[in-house]
């Protein structure tokens, strides 16, 4: 007598799904059904902020949103980078590593600013100020205040070309819903009022209204540029970096503050 054909329970399982697929397959009044397309499944777009030195300034901060990471020449007020350039590590491989435990520093959990000394003369290059955080993933409505404190360095206030450094403190208003808001900032004999424009992702920059005042004399403008964002997981923090020029006067800075 022949032994009785015993198939393990896995093969059976496997046979009977491979007879239902082929039943399948051929449905549909005779004719033949297209292969499904194959999923395709797009990995989120990394940052170029997510590797070399940035991604180090980054691993000091908390938080999982994109970085943003800019930074103004104190000479000039010119702005070198702002948000995520594509040039930010090759501009940062040129720079004077921040120190982490400098007292120029304001700590906070998402967002940092350090203030950058060259190593020549002050007179010949007075330095740079970094700005760098993660930004919000929420979404954000109605108003916050921030409570500020900034650094700042002013080329032509002092006699000779030497710089002035201060410091500033103040605040900032935002309005999420109409997009705008207010800030102000005054310390050392330095005084910034200025309206902000917000944009949808939680950048903003300067309004139409700006004003610079040093020593109680308000300083006719010939340019002035603020940028910055908001930083957190819900906005709650926010810093800028500012730059103003007004007839030999040159003022720049950065500010950082929590809700």
């Amino acid at each position: 007598m022949q032994p009785d054909l015993v198939i393990p329970a896995r093969w059976g399982f496997l046979f009977i799904l491979a007879s239902l697929t082929s039943g399948l397959a051929g449905c549909g009044g005779g004719g033949s059904t297209a292969p499904a397309p194959p999923l395709v499944i797009t990995a989120p777009a990394q940052s170029s902020l997510d590797q070399g030195q940035a991604a180090e300034l980054m691993q000091h901060l908390e938080g999982e949103g994109r970085p943003w990471i800019s930074l103004i020449e104190s000479d000039s007020a010119r702005l070198e980078l702002a948000g995520e350039d594509p040039a930010t590590n090759a501009v940062l491989a040129k720079l004077p590593s921040p120190s982490f435990s400098s007292t120029e520093q304001i700590p906070t959990q998402f967002s940092r600013f350090q203030y950058l000394q060259s190593a020549i003369s002050a007179q010949r290059d007075p330095g740079r100020y970094l700005l760098w955080g993660r930004r919000p993933v929420a979404v954000l409505t109605g108003q916050a205040s921030y409570g500020l404190k900034s650094h700042w360095t002013c080329i032509g206030c002092e006699a000779g070309g030497v710089p002035l450094n201060g410091v500033a403190t103040g605040g900032l208003t935002l309005d999420f819903d109409q997009l705008g808001g207010e800030l102000s900032l005054t310390g050392g004999g330095m005084a910034i009022d200025a309206s902000v424009d917000l944009e949808k992702s939680y950048i903003f920059h300067e309004g139409r209204n700006v004003t610079l005042s040093f020593g109680g004399e308000l300083i006719p403008l010939d340019q002035a540029s603020i940028t910055g964002s908001l930083f957190g997981p819900g906005g709650e923090e926010a810093g800028f970096l500012y730059g103003l020029i007004g007839g030999d006067l040159t003022v720049s800075g950065a500010a950082i503050g929590t809700r």
